[in-house]
């Protein structure tokens, strides 16, 4: 392989970077030919020294999603960061894909239940609020009737409706713990790939 390959394969897999970065990371490499060539040494040579491009490239961006993930805290970043941290080899498939995907359901379950019993005492408390109204339009269900009745079915919706509020607070923190968490992860994840290369 020579240089002119080398930097082709390496581009080719750097795809998806900004262009400063990219061409930050190409430029490194450059400049690794340029003093080798300078020590004597043939481009093949380099080449070898250097390792497998492809790898580089994919180790390079993989390791700047995950700092970009750390920097701005999108949802999007941290997807990009786990796609190409597991695109790294069959391993983060197993141990990065299949916990995030996991982790990922568990909170979108837990949000789902947060929203629904907020949404919930909402309702009931809308329903008994509109209750002769909507039995007008409605008329074959059942009702509470009564005074006691309509305002223990209140009550308990404005109760739902601040558990349901208490549980998505919570649920903001945890999103935020789990984004922190997910990005530590890549970030130890790509130190032991480093270490057993």
């Amino acid at each position: 392989m020579i240089e002119k390959q080398f930097i082709t394969i390496l581009k080719k897999n750097l795809k998806g970077l900004h262009d400063d970065d990219k061409n930050e990371i190409l430029s490194d490499y450059n400049e690794h030919f340029r003093l080798g060539m300078a020590a004597g040494k043939s481009e093949e040579e380099i080449c070898e020294s250097l390792g497998d491009p492809a790898q580089i490239g994919k180790n390079s961006r993989a390791e700047l999603l995950v700092d970009q993930a750390e920097k701005e805290s999108v949802a999007g970043n941290v997807f990009k960061a786990v796609v190409a941290s597991f695109s790294l080899g069959f391993f983060n498939i197993v141990f990065v894909l299949g916990p995030y995907l996991g982790l990922v359901g568990v909170m979108i379950g837990l949000w789902a239940t947060a929203v629904s019993v907020m949404l919930s005492g909402v309702a009931s408390c809308l329903f008994i609020i509109f209750k002769p109204i909507i039995s007008l339009f409605i008329p074959y269900v059942m009702y509470p009737d009564g005074f006691g009745i309509s305002l223990a079915v209140f009550l308990a919706g404005i109760v739902m409706f601040s558990l349901g509020s208490l549980a998505t607070i919570g649920m903001v923190k945890l999103t935020k713990i789990f984004y922190s968490g997910t990005v530590k992860y890549l970030q130890s994840n790509l130190k032991i790939i480093k270490r057993s290369k």
